[in-house]
């Protein structure tokens, strides 16, 4: 690299000369790399700062009554489209999500005795609900890519059945034969939904295991939405 400097360098006739314009030489490529490195490193934090997820989510019910009262042979079913929106220079992929999803227990609201399950308490300002967790999991996918200064898009299923989780089927189904009775229709009760997902920067090198535990976190971005009740 500094071939070119050392020819220079030797057309001056005192070696002081010489020596002052090689450091010279080696200071204009260490400046030229620290600007490089800290480019880099800034189109790395605006990733993490600037990376934006916008999730829609519907909940479907396959067999019910008429008036929406979930039967042992239905199923309630949790589609989620998550999108990411990368305004940064870099690489970037989702990689894995986690997902929670609520149901608002009118049982337990108005203190039925025996019910037999957990809720987690939600206080907005129309009172205090209590909320059924009805929907949780991890699940690790391809890499989704999310190109630099473009977006990413992944839709997911979750099914619940009597078969795939008996005791959160039942109590859904509780549910929402109490709503069908007390509100005329059992499905159209309120959801609560929390997601997060994990984005790797595709661009940077893979730490290795002995790695700063601060240069093994920017090559992982984690996104969170809605609140996580438990």
């Amino acid at each position: 690299m500094m071939g070119w400097a050392a020819r220079l360098a030797s057309r001056w006739t005192y070696p002081e000369q010489r020596v002052w314009f090689l450091v010279a030489g080696w200071a204009v490529v260490l400046t030229v790399l620290v600007a490089v490195s800290s480019a880099s490193y800034s189109s790395v934090i605006l990733a993490h700062t600037s990376v934006e997820l916008a999730p829609s989510r519907t909940v479907s019910f396959t067999g019910t009554t008429a008036t929406g009262a979930l039967l042992a042979t239905g199923a309630v079913n949790l589609t989620m489209t998550l999108t990411v929106t990368n305004p940064s220079s870099r690489s970037l992929a989702l990689t894995s999500i986690a997902y929670k999803s609520w149901i608002e227990d009118l049982p337990m609201e108005r203190g039925l005795p025996n019910l037999g399950r957990t809720d987690q308490v939600f206080d907005n300002e129309t009172g205090t609900h209590y909320f059924f967790k009805a929907f949780l999991g991890s699940v690790s996918v391809l890499p989704v890519p999310i190109p630099p200064r473009g977006a990413g898009t992944l839709t997911l299923s979750f099914v619940l059945t009597r078969s795939s989780d008996v005791a959160r089927f039942g109590a859904v189904q509780n549910i929402t034969e109490y709503a069908a009775q007390v509100r005329g229709n059992g499905t159209v009760m309120p959801w609560i939904h929390w997601v997060q997902l994990v984005v790797e920067v595709r661009d940077l090198p893979t730490p290795g295991p002995d790695a700063n535990p601060f240069l093994s976190s920017l090559t992982r971005i984690v996104l969170e939405e809605g609140p996580n009740l438990g």
